[in-house]
C-alpha cells in the first residue's frame, strides 16, 4: 500500500498558532501517526494545493482533499500569498478541515477581494473622517457655552461611528434591551471586549457617555483628535501616574452626570476567551456609589480580530444590555469579588468560544 502523508488542520492547534500536524500512513483509511507539529507558515502551500474529492472515508472527515497520487512538482504558496517556493512531492497527499481552503485559485481570489474590500472601506473611514472632524469642530465651538458635557458633540460622534456600521452590509448590528438604559442616569458602563469593532458598536447605542480609551488611540489623526474634542479619557498602559490621572478624570465626568464606559479586560483576547476584569471600572463605581452597566457585545470577534485589519467575512453581532446593578447590592462587596461578579454575568451571555487547552 502506498505510503502518504497527512496534514491534519486540527482546530484546536489552529486557533491559536496556525499549527498543523504531519504524519505517515498507509492510506486514509489507516491509523494516522503524529510525526511532528509545523507552524502553518511553513506548510500552508501544502494545504492549499490539494484537490477536492472528499469525503476520503473514516477517519477523515467529510471536508477532506486527496491530492493527485501521481508525483508532481509545483509552486506552493502559503495562506497570506507568498510564494514558498517549488517542492517535490512524489507522494499522495491528504488535508482535511475548512473546505475553503481546499482549492487554491478561489482561496487566492477570495483573499484578495478581502484584501481589496478592507482597504476600500478604510479608506472610506478616512475620506469621510475629514468632513466629519469639521463638523465635530463647529458643534464642538459651537454648544461648548451651553453644552459642558458635550451632548451634542457627542451625539454627532454616536451617528459618525454608527455610520460605519450602516454602511457596511457584512457587518450587521442588533441591540437587545436597549429600554433598560436611562438616559437621565449617569453609569459605569463595562463591557466584554472582542474587536476593535466594538467601539463602533457601542455608540450604536447613541447613549451619553464618555469612553476611557488607550493613549495612543488619541494620536490617530482626526478620529483621535475627536476624542479629544469630546473630552474621553486617555490613560497610558503601565503608568500609575496615568491612572491616578484617569480616576480624577473620569470622577470629574461622573460628577457633572456623564457615564463612563470601559472595556475591563483592557484589551482584547486573540483566543476569544475573555480576559480577567482589571478592577479600575469597579473602584470607581463603589467609590462614587453608581450603578454599574453591564453590556454583552458578542458576534464581534471575527469581524476585526486583535493583530488584524483586513476583511474576515460577515459578522452577526448582537449587543445585549443586562439590568443595571444599583450601588446598594455591592455595598457590602470587594472590588475583586465585584468585577469577578459582573464578568461572569457577561460571560454567561456570550457565545461558547472553544477552550485553547
Amino acid at each position: 500500500m502506498q505510503q502518504q502523508w497527512r496534514i491534519s488542520q486540527r482546530p484546536d492547534l489552529a486557533r491559536r498558532e496556525h499549527v498543523v500536524e504531519v504524519g505517515m500512513g498507509m492510506d486514509h483509511r489507516s491509523h494516522f501517526q503524529v510525526m511532528g507539529r509545523y507552524h502553518a507558515h511553513d506548510l500552508a502551500g501544502i494545504t492549499t494545493r490539494v484537490h477536492d474529492q472528499g469525503p476520503a472515508g473514516p477517519g477523515i472527515t467529510n471536508d477532506a482533499a486527496v491530492a493527485p497520487e501521481r508525483p508532481y512538482r509545483e509552486r506552493f504558496y502559503d495562506y497570506l500569498g507568498h510564494d514558498s517556493g517549488v517542492i517535490d512531492w512524489p507522494m499522495r497527499l491528504c488535508y482535511y478541515g475548512n473546505r475553503s481552503r481546499v482549492l487554491p485559485e478561489k482561496a487566492m481570489l477570495k483573499k484578495i477581494l478581502f484584501r481589496l474590500i478592507a482597504i476600500c472601506y478604510i479608506a472610506f473611514i478616512f475620506l469621510t473622517s475629514t468632513l466629519f472632524f469639521l463638523i465635530a469642530v463647529v458643534i464642538s465651538l459651537a454648544t461648548r457655552p451651553f453644552d459642558k458635557r458635550l451632548r451634542l458633540l457627542h451625539r454627532f460622534t454616536c451617528f459618525w461611528a454608527s455610520l460605519y456600521i450602516w454602511v457596511f452590509p457584512p457587518w450587521s448590528v442588533t441591540i437587545h434591551g436597549r429600554e433598560k438604559i436611562d438616559d437621565s442616569k449617569t453609569y459605569i458602563i463595562v463591557s466584554n471586549h472582542q474587536s476593535l469593532v466594538d467601539i463602533l458598536v457601542a455608540f450604536t447605542l447613541f447613549t451619553h457617555f464618555k469612553w476611557v480609551s488607550k493613549a495612543e488611540l488619541f494620536s490617530i489623526p482626526l478620529i483621535g483628535w475627536n476624542m479629544f474634542l469630546n473630552q474621553y479619557v486617555r490613560l497610558e498602559r503601565g503608568s500609575s501616574a496615568s491612572v491616578r490621572k484617569m480616576y480624577r478624570a473620569c470622577e470629574d465626568h461622573l460628577q457633572q452626570g456623564s457615564s463612563i464606559f470601559l472595556f475591563p479586560e483592557g484589551t482584547r483576547s486573540a483566543s476569544g476567551q475573555m480576559r480577567e476584569f482589571k478592577e479600575g471600572a469597579f473602584v470607581l463605581a463603589k467609590r462614587m456609589q453608581l450603578p454599574i452597566l453591564p453590556l454583552v457585545i458578542d458576534g464581534s470577534r471575527n469581524a476585526v480580530p486583535k493583530n488584524s485589519l483586513n476583511f474576515h467575512g460577515r459578522s452577526d453581532i448582537h449587543v445585549t444590555v443586562l439590568d443595571e446593578i444599583p450601588p446598594q447590592h455591592f455595598a457590602n462587596t470587594t472590588v475583586v469579588d465585584l468585577s469577578r461578579e459582573v464578568q461572569q454575568l457577561i460571560q454567561n451571555k456570550l457565545t461558547p468560544v472553544p477552550s485553547e487547552g
